[in-house]
Parts: C-alpha cells; sequence; structure tokens
C-alpha cells in the first residue's frame, strides 16, 4: 500500500513528525462526545454501527482480535466496551484522535499497573478508506511516543494476518524493539529509553555546612 507519495510505510512513520502531526492529538474518550459527533454526522453512525462482517478487511481483523471472532460486533460496540472495561490489576485508558474539532479515530492501552507496562494497544480510523493508511501511522506514532515516555515497557499483538501489521513493524523499525510470533498472533514490546537513562543520575554539585563545595559527580543506580 502507498500511502502519499511515499514508497515504503517506513518511510511515512519517519516522515509523521512534521507539521501536519500538530493538527492531531488525543484527548480523553467520552461517549456524549461520540453521541454528539454521530448526531452531526449519519455516515459516521452509519460506519461505526455496522457489524464486523460488513466492514472492510483491516476493521474485521481488528474486531476478531477483541472479541474472538464475533463478526455481529460493531465499532461502536468496541468504543463502548472499552470505556467500560475495568479489571483488577489493570488500568484501561481509551482515547478519541481529534483533528481541529472532529473525532477522526479512537484508540485504547491497558496498563498492568503493578508493573508499570502497556500490555495491549488497539486502535482504529472512523475513515475506512484509511482504516490501515496514513490516520493509523500518525496516530500509532503520537501514541508510542507519549507511551514509551510513562512506561517501562510497552507491548501489543495482532493476527499474523492482520495488514496493520506492516505499520507496527515500521514503528518498531523506528523505536527499536523486539516482534515475536506466537502462533498466529504476533506480539511487539518496546522497552523505554528512560530506563535506562535511569541508571545513572547525575548529582549536582552542593556545599556541605562547613563551606566546603562538593563537586557534581555520576552515580549508578542498580536496577
Amino acid at each position: 500500500m502507498k500511502l502519499q507519495g511515499f514508497k515504503h510505510i517506513d518511510e511515512f512513520i519517519d516522515d509523521v513528525s512534521k507539521e501536519e502531526q500538530l493538527f492531531e492529538k488525543f484527548v480523553p474518550a467520552k461517549l456524549e462526545d461520540l453521541k454528539s459527533a454521530m448526531k452531526k454526522d449519519e455516515e459516521l453512525k452509519k460506519f461505526l454501527n455496522t457489524p464486523a462482517k460488513d466492514l472492510p478487511q483491516n476493521y474485521k481483523f481488528l474486531v476478531r482480535e477483541i472479541t474472538d471472532d464475533n463478526s455481529n460486533k460493531s465499532l461502536l460496540y468496541l468504543i463502548k466496551s472499552s470505556l467500560e472495561l475495568h479489571f483488577k490489576g489493570t488500568k484501561t485508558v481509551p482515547l478519541f484522535s481529534v483533528a481541529g474539532n472532529k473525532i477522526i479515530g479512537f484508540a485504547a492501552y491497558i496498563v498492568d499497573l503493578e508493573d508499570n507496562k502497556v500490555t495491549e494497544i488497539k486502535m482504529f480510523s472512523f475513515d475506512p478508506s484509511k482504516g490501515s493508511g496514513s490516520n493509523l501511522v500518525r496516530d500509532l506514532d503520537n501514541l508510542l511516543k507519549d507511551l514509551i515516555k510513562q512506561y517501562e515497557k510497552v507491548s501489543w499483538g495482532a493476527m499474523k494476518d492482520n495488514p496493520a501489521n506492516r505499520i507496527y513493524k515500521a514503528a518498531i523499525k523506528k523505536y527499536g524493539g523486539e516482534i515475536q510470533e506466537r502462533g498466529d498472533i504476533i506480539r511487539y514490546s518496546i522497552e523505554s529509553k528512560e530506563k535506562d537513562k535511569q541508571k545513572e543520575v547525575e548529582v549536582d554539585g552542593f556545599t556541605k555546612e562547613d563551606g566546603t563545595k562538593v563537586e557534581s559527580h555520576t552515580r549508578s543506580i542498580p536496577n
């Protein structure tokens, strides 16, 4: 798939940091905001309520990954489920991707609170013509940059035949990480570089009570 003149997907994901990215951002997902958007946009309402079996192929994979192959579930069902999902020891964070004042996509990730790690990410565009294209690339890049700063490890999975794997592999190439195949599932993981930085901490110089100046030095902190 060619995206906006780029011959390779990794060329595009390297370019998402440029000015067009500035027009998109993530905000906390609220169902009332989505309901309001659907009232103004009948096509959006129809699309989000369409059963997975009638959606483009890339969305079918997404629904299968989340609902154990329930082809009658809709994208709106997935959004509502994410907003209500609560498991002990974890936190689900649902987000809307917004351009200007328009909601253009959805993302959610699950955090293991004890280990401070992201264990799953799911996202999709509200424009089926770009469901596995430029919107998804930009949203994934925006989200990963933020998550890598916050958590020790970020990981997610997808079915082996999911076309979005092309985008996920490009993200791993950009940020560094691991790809593991487990049966029909591919798992992706990125270790936070912030954790490595914490192994060595610069200690600022200070003055003792007797007036002796102690110079700055670096000390190692064990993992």
